[in-house]
């Protein structure tokens, strides 16, 4: 769902207009790894990628 000016939820992620889908990706991934307490295969298994793929992912985005 897409919403203007309303407060998140808990569960939701805040994605601005006018970004690239990569930063899409990043944005989501920071924030599904902040959700999962930074605990890697529960946010690679929450977005359905693989572990190795979300390794690559974080290297390549630079995700601390």
């Amino acid at each position: 769902y897409i919403r203007r000016d309303t407060a998140s939820e808990a569960n939701e992620i805040r994605i601005p207009t006018g970004v690239t889908m990569r930063e899409v990706e990043r944005i989501v991934i920071e924030q599904t790894l902040n959700a999962c307490g930074h605990n890697r295969e529960e946010c690679a298994r929450t977005l359905g990628i693989g572990l190795r793929t979300l390794y690559r992912k974080i290297k390549d985005y630079g995700i601390q």
